[in-house]
């Protein structure tokens, strides 16, 4: 059951090691490979979180999903919904209902919410309707975009009071942390957990997560990520702070990280975009190959 979970594309490790899958190099991406190119560097990218003490990655039957704990050196509880999300799902219709309810029962038991990504392979074929039977709210759908970058035009130029440069520090990490928190609308109390994650997941050359920040005029005012993938990249966090929207900057910010893949011989860029963005990815040259749709349960 679990071959399909195994990543079997780009493995980067410590050593930066790469071992190339010939399906995904010795043909074009059609729209299958690149649903499961969005499939896969999603689920992998939120894989990484496991990094942090507390995080488990668990292998139940089924389902492959992450759970938080809380760890007594830990000055703080991370209760967060993404925390605590399924990711993967390979259930029979007869085994959903059983299986979602212990889910949620032991969520429910330590006082923690639960999320569930309904992703194109996902089976029952039905799983929404389990999920919203079982008590869980669907909470939004994002478009899994992807790009074939031989298809993306050639250079762009950053206006002269913009630097793009790469998160190395932990001063740079607390401020591009801040940003995503303050964009995306997480609790404030997640700051903490947040950054402790993104410092144990790591970043540099020889990490799958590559972060940038956006400085105008010396000021922080933008994210975005890089995630290498299964022989693709995956675009995530792209973010402006309020005052700095609608100029472009987000724009940017992805263009950057295209022209690092490009450079890299990555053939494929995939991201999950919401409605508000879509638009921009779509000029970008982005299409749409897939829905993935999230359910949520607050712990009471």
């Amino acid at each position: 059951m679990y071959d399909d979970f195994i990543p079997d594309g780009v493995i980067f490790s410590r050593l930066n090691v790469l071992a190339v899958n010939m399906e995904f190099t010795r043909q074009k991406y059609g729209p299958e490979l690149c649903v499961k190119a969005i499939e896969r560097n999603l689920v992998e990218g939120c894989k990484t979180w496991a990094s942090m003490p507390g995080i488990n990655l668990r292998y139940d039957t089924g389902v492959i999903w992450l759970q938080s704990y809380g760890v007594i050196w830990l000055p703080y509880h991370i209760p967060f919904t993404l925390f605590n999300i399924v990711l993967q799902t390979r259930l029979s219709a007869e085994q959903a209902p059983e299986c979602i309810a212990r889910l949620i029962a032991e969520q429910r038991k330590r006082d923690l919410p639960l999320a569930w990504y309904v992703l194109p392979s996902s089976s029952p074929d039905d799983l929404d309707r389990y999920l919203e039977e079982a008590g869980l709210v669907f909470s939004g759908s994002t478009a899994g975009m992807a790009l074939h970058l031989d298809e993306f035009g050639e250079g762009f130029t950053l206006p002269e009071d913009l630097e793009i440069r790469e998160v190395t520090v932990r001063n740079d990490m607390w401020k591009w942390v801040r940003i995503v928190v303050k964009a995306f609308e997480f609790p404030n109390t997640i700051i903490p957990a947040w950054f402790e994650v993104q410092n144990e997941v790591g970043v540099g050359e020889n990490k799958r997560w590559r972060h940038y920040l956006g400085l105008r005029r010396g000021e922080p005012v933008a994210t975005s990520s890089m995630f290498l993938g299964a022989g693709t990249i995956d675009i995530a966090n792209v973010a402006t702070v309020p005052t700095e929207r609608n100029q472009g900057i987000g724009t940017l910010m992805t263009r950057h990280i295209l022209e690092n893949a490009r450079r890299m011989g990555v053939p494929l860029a995939t991201l999950c975009a919401t409605g508000m963005a879509e638009g921009i990815y779509r000029n970008l040259g982005f299409k749409e190959y897939c829905r993935i749709n999230l359910f949520t349960l607050s712990p009471d």
